[in-house]
């Protein structure tokens, strides 16, 4: 996470010095790629917290 965090900054400093907008253009893509899979892990620990466990007893025969 701190590793992404240094990406995420130097990135940014990079963006706020940028004169030449083609390169200033693919420092926003690769800050949006950053964005995308920054959004995909916190939608796979969203999706995992609500999984229900299954109820004891499922698939069991009861006398």
């Amino acid at each position: 996470m701190a590793r992404e965090a240094k990406g995420w900054e130097a990135l940014c400093y990079a963006a706020a010095a940028e004169k030449d907008p083609e390169r200033l253009q693919e420092i926003i893509v690769e800050l949006n790629v950053l964005l995308d899979t920054r959004q995909e892990e916190l939608e796979k620990r969203r999706t995992m917290d609500r999984v229900p466990a299954p109820p004891l007893g499922i698939g069991r025969w009861h006398n």
